[in-house]
């Protein structure tokens, strides 16, 4: 995406010729190497992106960091989030494992901000930062944040950044995870404005952040049943999906749509949500090269697990979320989460992948 617009259909088939031409030289040189599924992604968007002549980048790693081929770029900052279990047999079993593979995206003399907190992770990017000669902002030292309020909006949040203070900032995504994300994106962007020199005040932020969506975290695609689509796949993130939901829905049930990849810790990430759960529909995500588990297989898991509601098997997203609307009342809450592949799949009922390729092609004469 560039300036908040997808890739048009035209553009993505003239980039794919020219990579493809491009990998077809590298190979008549190199005939003993090949390109891996995701370095022929990267590859692919970073010549996009450079024949954009872009002014900024905003690049996320794949997996891990150090390896990963994103990290090829020399940055202008580097942003580490936060640590948890996720890629575990790739990445390690601890979390200064883990973290030493994120911290591989700091770069000498450089800085690097992040929202970790805990310790022994931060010990790992202290250790990274004295070899690069990189500027470490952590949060809660060099930047914080305090919630003002909170609704089905949204949320408004006070920054205190390494250089500036943004008070009144509105952040129009749902989920208390948001107020944190944001607030590290926002002191990110003032470590960027401190030492490049460009301008930066809460109504230059209030005007970007205005427009901003997050499709399939926390989105509520209709009311009347309410249906809440979220991307939760791994423990973490499925504690924090849950934690916002009891804040949005106190003490609400909720039917859960879900289905979830083989690769994934779907025990510890599903347990989250069972309390709240009062039927639970299993699908199976459908993606190429990326083992779904069956959803036999995962009601049978939820089953030993103690849920007893009801539970129903439809490995087909579409049919699920169809049904599911058929049989809700108009006050109930239904939650879809397990895979971010699922969630492309079931967004589809609202919003058409045929109509986003259209609009993309069209912003091309905007």
């Amino acid at each position: 995406m560039i300036n908040g617009k997808m890739i048009a259909p035209s553009k993505f088939v003239e980039t794919a010729d020219e990579l493809k031409a491009k990998y077809e030289e590298f190979k008549r040189n190199n005939p003993d190497l090949n390109l891996q599924y995701g370095e022929m992604w990267v590859a692919f968007t970073y010549l996009y992106f450079g024949k954009e002549n872009l002014d900024w980048g905003v690049i996320e790693t794949g997996m891990g960091g150090r390896f990963d081929p994103t990290n090829v770029l020399a940055p202008e900052l580097s942003i580490i989030t936060n640590i948890d279990f996720d890629h575990v047999p790739q990445l390690g079993t601890t979390i200064p494992e883990i973290a030493w593979h994120k911290a591989g995206i700091i770069k000498p003399e450089r800085p690097v901000i992040t929202g970790e907190n805990k310790e022994e992770a931060l010990k790992v990017f202290r250790e990274e930062a004295a070899v690069k000669g990189s500027r470490l902002y952590c949060l809660g030292q060099d930047y914080s944040w305090d919630l003002v309020s909170q609704g089905r909006g949204g949320s408004v949040i006070n920054i205190r950044a390494p250089y500036g203070d943004y008070p009144g900032v509105s952040v129009p995504l749902l989920g208390t995870f948001q107020e944190k994300n944001a607030a590290l994106a926002i002191a990110a962007v003032d470590v960027l404005a401190h030492d490049r020199g460009f301008e930066l005040s809460s109504a230059i932020i209030n005007k970007q952040l205005k427009d901003v969506r997050f499709p399939g975290r926390m989105e509520i695609m209709q009311d009347s049943p309410t249906v809440i689509l979220d991307g939760a796949h791994n423990p973490q993130k499925m504690a924090a999906l849950e934690k916002s939901m009891q804040e949005l829905y106190p003490n609400r049930k909720y039917t859960l749509i879900c289905g979830m990849l083989g690769t994934k810790d779907s025990q510890s990430s599903i347990a989250h949500l069972l309390p709240h759960a009062k039927q639970i529909i299993i699908s199976k995500p459908q993606v190429a090269g990326k083992p779904g588990i069956e959803a036999a297989a995962l009601a049978e898991m939820v089953r030993k697990m103690g849920y007893q509601g009801d539970i129903e098997i439809c490995p087909e997203i579409s049919i699920a979320i169809t049904q599911t609307l058929q049989n809700a009342n108009p006050d109930d809450l239904v939650l879809v989460t397990g895979s971010l592949y699922m969630l492309g799949e079931a967004r589809n009922h609202w919003v058409p992948i045929e109509n986003i390729l259209l609009e993309a092609e069209k912003a091309l004469d905007i």
